[in-house]
């Protein structure tokens, strides 16, 4: 609506009116430079804009100092004639509010009984059939790893790489994506199961795998949840 009487103001040729409701309206953008909808940020912009090119350029020479409360980010940006309608952005590493870590786990593995109980930094599991979500309370430049034991339920061959992404809570396009695996795994076929011939996979046949080899293939699956969580987070905080 303000941005409606604002156009009524311009077409009128009372500017002087409308001075105030366009300051106003400077200060209702979005962190995107936009509006609430997609309405709402074209008739405001077609306002802002018949204001702004009434008013010329030749007169703009802005300097402005931009820092971090948070941090030592100090960065310095000048607006005059020439460059006004080029947008100018800079991402600042900070503190950032609570983050979702969405952990999918490989084929034929569950969570571990107990494994991720909340702690200062993780707020809320949430243990689904094919992953786990963990809310996390915060996450900073800083590199966090966080391990989580795994269990293997079923056995199954070819393991295929499962995805790791961590996303901010309330902007859930602001995200990073890994894969993991584990190489011992991707790697084993049909046969370590049920033999050349699959003889060993016949009713009434029961397979068992030595407690070695099962100690390997968990732990494996193990560190790379450890160490992809890492990657992640770093790569998270610099986004």
């Amino acid at each position: 609506m303000a941005s409606y009487v604002l156009l009524a103001f311009f077409r009128r040729g009372t500017l002087i009116e409308g001075i105030a409701l366009l300051k106003w309206l400077s200060k209702q953008r979005n962190h995107l430079g936009g509006y609430r909808t997609t309405q709402d940020t074209v008739v405001a912009l077609q306002a802002v804009s018949y204001y702004a090119a009434f008013g010329g350029a030749n007169a703009i020479d802005l300097r402005l100092n931009v820092s971090a409360p948070a941090s030592s980010f100090v960065s310095l940006f000048s607006v005059n004639s020439t460059n006004y309608r080029i947008l100018k952005d800079h991402q600042i590493q900070s503190h950032t509010g609570m983050a979702i870590l969405d952990v999918g786990m490989l084929s034929g593995f569950s969570l571990s009984p107990g494994a991720a109980a909340p702690t200062d930094l993780i707020r809320k599991v949430e243990i689904l059939p094919e992953k786990v979500n963990l809310y996390l309370d915060s996450l900073t430049n800083s590199e966090v790893c966080i391990g989580l034991p795994v269990v293997r339920d079923y056995k199954v061959a070819r393991v295929q790489d499962a995805v790791v992404q961590v996303y901010d809570y309330y902007e859930p396009a602001r995200k990073a994506v890994r894969t993991y695996n584990s190489d011992f795994l991707h790697n084993m076929d049909s046969c370590f199961f049920c033999g050349g011939n699959c003889d060993l996979c016949r009713p009434g046949i029961t397979i068992t795998v030595s407690s070695a080899l099962l100690s390997h293939s968990v732990n494996s699956a193990t560190y790379s949840l450890s160490c992809i969580f890492l990657g992640v987070t770093a790569f998270f905080s610099v986004v």
